[in-house]
């Protein structure tokens, strides 16, 4: 722990958790039976804590105190992120053949008093079609249509 932050000083990190905790478990609210009962919590409290603390910075220096974050609104959101990533790839993929093919249409066509299609032009701007239409397709259709799952087919 030492090793990461020098200077972070764990017990003052962790005292507004245990003020809090301590406010939770002992607050007027919770007090329902007496003061007696709530003298002997408060002293099993106070001889669990720094065993437990002890443990908890013990699993910190050794790398074994894991925390974990999952949220429902963050995966959805990581989707999304990676299909805007996909949809804007798959437009410059396509602006680029589009500009391409433009540009040798322009070169062959150059001196010529008429258009000329060469097959190079002419495969680049069907590629850029079809990815258009792919990542219309899946704009429209994401969502909407239920995944197939291809293990069904290879059993």
């Amino acid at each position: 722990m030492r090793q990461l932050d020098p200077e972070l000083d764990v017990t003052q990190a962790a005292l507004p958790y245990a003020k809090q905790l301590l406010y939770d478990r002992y607050s007027p609210a919770s007090m329902s039976g007496g003061f007696l009962r709530v003298l002997l919590q408060l002293q099993g409290f106070l001889q669990d804590t720094p065993q437990q603390l002890a443990q908890i910075l013990m699993d910190l220096e050794g790398g074994k105190f894991n925390v974990n974050v999952r949220s429902d609104e963050l995966s959805r959101l990581n989707t999304n992120v990676k299909a805007l990533g996909i949809l804007l790839f798959t437009g410059m993929l396509a602006s680029g053949l589009i500009v391409g093919a433009f540009s040798l249409v322009g070169r062959a066509s150059e001196g010529v008093g008429q258009t000329v299609w060469p097959l190079a032009a002419l495969i680049g701007l069907s590629l850029a079609a079809m990815l258009f239409g792919a990542a219309l397709s899946w704009t429209l259709l994401s969502g909407r249509v239920k995944k197939i799952s291809l293990r069904r087919f290879l059993k």
